[in-house]
């Protein structure tokens, strides 16, 4: 390991650590330049949202919406929602009430619709219909099968294995189709309907699939940002690692996102990784913080790395970088291979 890293790290982040040492996560990591690519973000986006609804038919949980609130609260209940609820929560047909909602899919919105005509469902809602352990199994089975071909699709254009996925068993009672249970002993009596389940023909079994925990964590909290900018370091001969630790001149601790050497002239780098919604930009304090880092670590150079526009950042932001010994990288999605080469090699003629 260089020496400017050896010397700087004092150790990795716990979510890291977790993180480093899932399978699944380890072969996304494989993959390289192309976690900074959209179409791989599109897979992991579809694989999180056919996740959360099959998630949402696993767990005992209903929705219900008092009046005296904005929008629905998450209770424990062994029943269903009433019917006359559904269509009162989402009347209009918006099936994605901002801040509640997220992740829904067309063909939720679309069964749920067949049921209840004027209404929809946001996610995590059950009908108040029973349906047969067959329609059950047959709406789970076509997320998990959907699941299981995105990556397969994905193994195949990148030919490389990408373990995202992990087999679950699910257990569906045969008189009302209610789940009994997901990979633990179901309990003798199915809770919706009274049957005796204890009996093993009155309960199908499916084997099914669910999403890696930790890769949902490696996409939901921009991990994906991280290890990509480090790859593209490590491209262009440089070593790198993320998620590290290191104890400023002040004593502070400071997390930072990519530490990267170039051991031929020993040039140190930090980089911060900044992903953003649309419609949002690069923060005059995104820059300021970076730059204490710098100064307290002893890094003469700072990157900070984001997904928003060039053109969306304002153009004093771009100065106060400069003068603060830190580049602006924007458009950190979809950049060819040349001109992430481009961008690290201008840091070698950077004033120090």
């Amino acid at each position: 390991m260089a020496e400017g890293i050896r010397r700087l790290m004092r150790s990795e982040t716990s979510e890291r650590k977790e993180l480093g040492s899932d399978e699944g996560v380890r072969s996304l990591l494989e993959v390289g330049g192309a976690l900074l690519r959209s179409e791989t973000h599109a897979v992991l986006e579809r694989l999180i949202g056919l996740d959360d609804v099959v998630k949402d038919w696993l767990t005992p949980l209903v929705d219900t919406f008092p009046r005296d609130q904005e929008g629905p609260t998450y209770v424990s209940a062994p029943e269903p929602m009433t019917r006359k609820t559904a269509p009162t929560l989402a009347k209009g047909g918006n099936a994605q009430r901002e801040g509640t909602h997220e992740g829904w899919m067309p063909e939720e919105i679309e069964w749920w619709l067949k049921l209840h005509a004027g209404g929809s469902m946001p996610r995590g809602w059950r009908p108040d219909t029973p349906l047969s352990a067959d329609a059950t199994l047959h709406f789970l089975t076509a997320r998990t099968d959907e699941m299981r071909k995105l990556v397969a699709a994905f193994e195949e254009k990148h030919g490389q294995r990408v373990s995202a996925l992990v087999p679950l068993r699910v257990s569906i009672c045969r008189e009302c189709g209610a789940i009994l249970g997901a990979d633990a002993r179901v309990s003798e009596h199915c809770e919706l309907c009274g049957e005796d389940t204890s009996c093993a023909s009155a309960v199908a079994q499916q084997e099914m699939t669910r999403l890696r925990p930790c890769v949902r964590r490696f996409y939901k909290q921009n991990v994906w940002l991280e290890e990509g900018v480090a790859h593209h370091f490590r491209s262009a001969g440089y070593e790198a690692v993320t998620g590290q630790i290191v104890t400023g001149s002040d004593g502070t601790r400071r997390e930072i996102d990519v530490l990267a050497e170039n051991p031929r002239n020993g040039l140190l780098v930090a980089s911060e990784c900044k992903t953003r919604q649309k419609g949002n930009t690069v923060k005059h304090d995104d820059i300021t913080k970076l730059a204490d880092v710098l100064r307290c670590v002893g890094i003469p150079t700072g990157v900070l790395v984001t997904t928003v526009q060039r053109e969306r950042i304002h153009r004093d932001a771009f100065k106060i970088a400069a003068r603060n010994a830190v580049q602006i990288w924007a458009d950190a999605v979809d950049k060819s291979d040349a001109e992430w080469r481009c961008l690290i090699s201008s840091l070698s003629h950077a004033p120090a």
